[in-house]
């Protein structure tokens, strides 16, 4: 049995009402090759034949992207720490970690601290090894994280909140950023203050609860960004309020979307 896997070739991400926004849709049948390719990371000596399994999902995105011109994919990885998000997070060339004003996220970035250096360990064998596709040689690098989901109080987050994000934030500087850096995968304090509007090293942004907005983006099956005034009207909540979390939202996005383009243009 090769040793090669047959038949990998360019997808069809489906278009968007943006021109230049593709989507290319994960499947629950993915699931079904966690098994796989666990084992493909652990016992690939031994086994040849699935040798190639962890490189080949990075290899599909990256022979995607060229034959559609892509200039960024980005990847909505479930929160799991299983074999699938492994080689997802090890094909790529950047990560983002979303997080929640909560007791559950601070425990899950001490997690990364460990894992994430596990796992860079874990692919050596699949980026100079005798594989057919193999991972990155570079690691990828942490270029921040996104403060989410909590209740705003006079443009800011609720006191119950702040002290979970601060919390978060205090993980991100004391154990996160020093697993990372012997091992090159962050991005330096420096170049983030550089690149970023914000003083709070590695936040990104500030994303507040939608509340009802997310409702009305399911409904219209719309970004909330895109959700049209008409749209909002229907949501059963007061206009005025709903329009400014709205843009609210595009305007952090485009802050945001804008300050990670210049960074890793430039890092």
């Amino acid at each position: 049995m090769s040793g090669k896997l047959t038949g990998l070739q360019p997808g069809n991400p489906a278009p968007t009402e943006n021109d230049n926004l593709y989507i290319y849709c994960g499947n629950l049948a993915l699931s079904e090759i966690e098994t796989q390719v666990s084992v493909a990371l652990t016992t690939s000596t031994a086994i040849p034949a699935i040798r190639n399994l962890p490189g080949s999902i990075g290899e599909l995105l990256r022979i995607t992207g060229k034959e559609h011109d892509f200039e960024y994919i980005i990847i909505d990885m479930s929160p799991s720490v299983g074999a699938l998000n492994e080689c997802l997070l090890m094909s790529s060339d950047y990560f983002i970690v979303p997080t929640s004003p909560d007791f559950f996220c601070a425990q899950a970035i001490k997690s990364l601290s460990s894992v994430v250096p596990r796992w860079n360990a874990d692919v050596a064998p699949f980026r100079d090894g005798e594989v057919d596709y193999k991972l990155p040689d570079n690691p990828p690098k942490f270029v921040g994280f996104i403060s989410q989901r909590y209740r705003p109080r006079s443009g800011a987050p609720a006191k119950s909140f702040q002290r979970w994000i601060n919390i978060i934030k205090e993980t991100v500087s004391n154990k996160l950023i020093p697993a990372l850096e012997p091992i090159d995968m962050t991005i330096s304090a420096d170049d983030f203050a550089k690149y970023s509007a914000t003083d709070e090293p590695y936040n990104l942004a500030n994303v507040a609860d939608f509340n009802s907005l997310i409702a009305q983006s399911q409904k219209f099956n719309v970004p909330i960004f895109a959700l049209s005034d008409e749209q909002l009207e229907q949501g059963g909540v007061i206009l005025d309020n709903m329009k400014e979390s709205r843009d609210n939202f595009r305007a952090v996005f485009e802050q945001m979307a804008g300050e990670l383009h210049i960074m890793t243009e430039n890092v």
